[in-house]
């Protein structure tokens, strides 16, 4: 009986936050900037003997509302614009979704973009913790990875050094006003 209850008060967390509840009604442009705490890991792939980059990531995305692409869909958001700096890259893109599903429990955004990063193209996926009591929702540690080109590459290996990629970690806030 508690987890029922705590899946409710979840689901309906969500719902109170822009998802399903509205019928699919999209638009709504969301600007959101990141926060302290946001970074970017580069690690090179192996053998080469350079060392893994970590700095911190400063900037700005875009999202709208977007139709949700089925019925276990509590909130759709589709990314149009992404802006990120830090002292040796520069991220942007403009194509994308944040998106939170039913499955899996506990409820995480699930996040899939791909971007130009220093100008070579990555496409990144990941998922993390949002908010589900802001509207629209905030996002914290939220952790998106990839390599170059369309290749699909786990956080861990990027971490551990055993894949070379990219590694965002995101906390990111509604601009107000």
């Amino acid at each position: 009986m508690k987890r029922v209850l705590i899946m409710a008060l979840a689901v309906f967390g969500v719902v109170a936050c822009g998802g399903h509840h509205d019928g699919g009604a999209t638009g709504g442009v969301i600007a959101y900037s990141l926060t302290a705490g946001s970074q970017i890991v580069s690690s090179p792939p192996p053998p080469m003997k350079a060392p893994t980059i970590v700095q911190p990531l400063s900037g700005t995305f875009t999202v709208v509302r977007a139709a949700p692409p089925g019925p276990n869909t509590l909130l759709n958001f589709a990314i149009t614009d992404i802006r990120f700096q830090s002292a040796d890259f520069t991220i942007m893109g403009n194509t994308g979704f944040i998106g939170v599903f039913t499955i899996p429990i506990p409820l995480q955004a699930q996040v899939s973009a791909t971007v130009s990063i220093n100008g070579r193209s990555v496409g990144l996926n990941g998922s993390g913790p949002f908010d589900a009591n802001a509207n629209p929702p905030t996002f914290h540690d939220l952790e998106v990875c990839g390599g170059e080109g369309e290749s699909a590459v786990s956080c861990d290996a990027i971490h551990a050094g055993s894949e070379g990629g990219y590694s965002l970690t995101l906390f990111a806030v509604p601009n107000r006003g």
